[in-house]
């Protein structure tokens, strides 16, 4: 993990903001179940967040959001295959922890 973590205040909220490297050891897992709404993690060493609907149900705000974080996610692969170098990819087949995208 890199980064580190930082906690401010915007409005009434109190934020708390981390970052780490996507890479070796980080991984993403959609769970899927049949009777209720997916959740979604993220984990980079000792960082994990999980994203979830609430109990309530897929409103228009959580749909909104999912296609945000989705078109935002589009946005970050293309901007690293655009950095992506010949040595690069040809070594990603050596890093078996590399960053995986499983669906459960």
């Amino acid at each position: 993990m890199t980064g580190q973590a930082s906690t401010d205040v915007v409005g009434a909220v109190t934020r708390l903001e981390t970052a780490f490297t996507a890479g070796g050891g980080a991984s993403v897992i959609c769970h899927r179940y049949p009777d209720r709404t997916p959740i979604l993690s993220v984990f980079s060493g000792p960082v994990g967040v999980t994203i979830a609907v609430s109990s309530g149900g897929v409103g228009a705000a959580a749909l909104a959001f999912a296609r945000d974080l989705a078109d935002a996610v589009g946005v970050f692969l293309a901007e690293c295959e655009r950095f992506t170098t010949t040595d690069a990819a040809d070594n990603s087949a050596d890093d078996p922890a590399g960053g995986t995208v499983v669906a459960a």
